[in-house]
């Protein structure tokens, strides 16, 4: 709907992975508040709300002019930013405990870009040089679950050392977040193709 289409991208992104004959140590720490579903959600769609011409189509017109219908994405900004604001940093540091790494030895946080205002907060919340956390939704948009690879790949040619300690860390409907160490100093990066 016109409230969010102005903030969101289209991409796409494949990761293909495979075993190496030397496997590197990572973390992974998943987070969920299903309590603030709403907060995030797209009313139609699946078993729970089948999508049904003349039912889940109709438009309705909030308190600000936007016509939205159940089969639109509904958003709660604040919300949203209140649990991100939240969970991220506490996800990232749940993984930088499991893996044992130093905030100042990863090279490089390649945070969800839902908005400038999330990242540059997280950035500060976190305590970690803004150089160390891409700012790409400039070149894409919020592209919803592309947004970690496509900084990744638009980063990765600029990298002058080796990603051997990456935090990786997303967040979005369910509410969710979730984050990852990885170290990605044998991993091939493709370029971006523009369709």
């Amino acid at each position: 709907d016109k409230s969010l289409q102005v903030v969101l991208g289209t991409a796409g992104a494949v990761a293909l992975i495979s075993a190496a004959e030397n496997p590197t140590k990572s973390a992974f720490s998943f987070y969920n508040d299903g309590s603030l579903f709403k907060s995030l959600y797209m009313p139609a769609g699946g078993n729970k709300m089948p999508i049904k011409h003349g039912v889940t189509d109709i438009e309705e017109m909030d308190s600000y002019g936007n016509v939205h219908t159940l089969e639109n994405l509904h958003m709660n900004g604040l919300e949203v930013m209140d649990f991100v604001l939240f969970a991220a940093p506490a996800s990232i540091q749940n993984v930088l405990e499991i893996i044992n790494w130093k905030k100042d030895a990863v090279k490089i946080f390649a945070l969800h870009q839902a908005n400038m205002s999330i990242v540059n907060t997280l950035t500060q919340r976190l305590k970690v040089p803004s150089e160390k956390v891409p700012l790409t939704l400039t070149y894409f948009g919020n592209t919803s679950q592309s947004t970690v690879p496509l900084t990744l790949c638009l980063e990765y040619p600029k990298a002058k050392e080796k990603w051997d300690k990456v935090i990786m860390s997303a967040f979005g409907n369910g509410m969710a977040c979730a984050s990852g160490a990885l170290d990605l100093s044998c991993t091939h990066f493709c370029e971006i193709h523009e369709l």
